[in-house]
């Protein structure tokens, strides 16, 4: 019930990005950017009759992101490691789509963290999560994610080698 085509007239896309890094001490890290994309490619999706669907890839006029991202990356003590993201972005889209005009925005933001503890006799355990909040998928708006996993790595053969477990998404 679901065909996808090819666009023979899709054009290229084509990015300019003003980027701003910065590091301090090698555990901070600063990241400001804006991205202007001309002809921006998108998979344009239809509900036929009858439940059929229809996919294919179309141009938009522009998509324009602003985007700041910070993440640490520290060793707290000598058996516990972290590393925290965040980032937000504001993304801007523009064109006509079924010969409409196409004005879409919307804010987002991420964050992410992980906690690594070593302990006696080569065992790591890692703590980590996320959380994406909903975020513009033109034209579709994708709700938010989260998740926290759990690992457990023990050190064999010299170090050679690992035995590992891990649960995903812990609390579903």
């Amino acid at each position: 019930l679901s065909s996808i085509e090819g666009n023979p007239f899709l054009k290229p896309q084509v990015t300019n990005t003003f980027k701003v890094t910065h590091s301090f001490n090698k555990w901070l890290y600063t990241s400001l950017n804006y991205n202007n994309i001309t002809n921006y490619i998108f998979r344009y999706r239809d509900t036929l009759s009858m439940g059929k669907t229809f996919q294919t890839n179309v141009n938009l006029m522009r998509q324009q992101n602003y985007h700041f991202s910070v993440a640490v990356q520290k060793s707290i003590r000598n058996y516990w490691n972290i590393h925290y993201s965040f980032s937000t972005t504001y993304s801007n889209y523009y064109g006509i789509i079924q010969d409409k005009n196409l004005t879409m925005g919307r804010s987002s933001w991420e964050f992410s963290g992980s906690n690594t503890f070593l302990l006696p006799k080569k065992i790591s355990v890692e703590i980590s999560g996320y959380y994406n909040s909903s975020y513009l998928d033109v034209p579709a708006l994708i709700k938010p994610m989260k998740s926290i996993d759990i690992g457990l790595q023990k050190k064999i053969f010299k170090e050679n080698g690992s035995i590992r477990l891990g649960i995903s998404d812990v609390f579903n």
